[in-house]
């Protein structure tokens, strides 16, 4: 089950409350084919983590994300050391959160991005991530595991399961 899936509904809704019509479905396969362009894959992806849809991603969004990543295996304070590892490499203006164009140099910086997307990330358990957050790669890992939404744990069943409201 992926832990995304109602947010992920949330973005690709038109309404944005996780009610899909078939065109936004459809839209939202578009962009998890392997043919989408990488800058789509990202900006969605982006979107995706922007839990508080105020066009960056902030600290309260990573910690909202490690803790749906991790499925709430880590401490808080393992939360909050990931993501200020997150946000020390990533912000590149330095203003304490994540702007699209922060978030898109992080994924020009991984030349593996594409490549590594297609495979399962790091595993979610707690030493693995945490371990992992001392190290350049996980951001890398944090872009992947949504960039190629098709290729990881999301799943028809679970999407339709959100769209009728499961």
């Amino acid at each position: 089950d992926n832990p995304f899936r109602q947010r992920i509904a949330q973005v690709f809704s038109q309404a944005g409350d996780g009610h899909m019509t078939l065109d936004d479905f459809l839209d939202m396969f578009s962009v998890m084919s392997e043919m989408a362009p990488r800058d789509l894959k990202a900006y969605y992806a982006f979107k995706i983590y922007d839990f508080n849809d105020d066009d960056y991603i902030c600290a309260w969004d990573l910690e909202q994300t490690v803790t749906k990543l991790t499925r709430g295996e880590l401490s808080a304070e393992e939360v909050s050391l990931v993501c200020e590892k997150v946000l020390d490499e990533a912000d590149g203006d330095h203003d304490g959160r994540l702007s699209l164009e922060d978030f898109q140099n992080m994924i020009l910086r991984a030349p593996d991005f594409l490549r590594c997307c297609r495979r399962r990330p790091f595993p979610c358990a707690k030493g693995a991530l945490v371990q992992t957050a001392h190290s350049r790669h996980f951001c890398w890992f944090l872009c992947g595991f949504i960039c190629d939404l098709g290729k990881l744990s999301i799943s028809l069943g679970s999407v339709l399961a959100s769209v009728k409201g499961g």
